[in-house]
């Protein structure tokens, strides 16, 4: 990934937090997505919506800038942000977050 030289401090500090949440969040949890039954494609779009987390309480002391996300993510992290807020224990949330998934992005394979 690349930081813009010209983008404030906060900013890239926030596109750092960003991408190392999709490095960690890949390592950590692909095998359960596999075990999950997500595509390549679904896999993908899950872990760029899961951005909106850094948005939340347990990054605030760190998190300068808030997280947009891209646009035609919107309401699949609204609905992912919904399931969090209602199951805060991350591998219920993922289970719950992966059959969410699979109904909202349709399965290219």
């Amino acid at each position: 990934f690349t930081i813009s030289f010209w983008s404030s401090i906060p900013s890239q500090i926030n596109t750092i937090m960003h991408e190392i949440f999709h490095m960690q969040f890949l390592t950590i949890y692909g095998d359960d997505l596999e075990r999950y039954g997500l595509d390549y494609d679904q896999k993908q779009n899950l872990n760029e919506a899961l951005t909106f987390l850094l948005n939340e309480q347990e990054f605030k002391k760190i998190s300068l800038l808030a997280d947009r996300g891209y646009p035609q993510h919107k309401e699949f992290r609204k609905k992912l942000k919904e399931l969090w807020d209602k199951e805060k224990d991350f591998s219920i949330f993922l289970s719950k977050a992966a059959i969410l998934t699979k109904k909202i992005i349709p399965s290219i394979s």
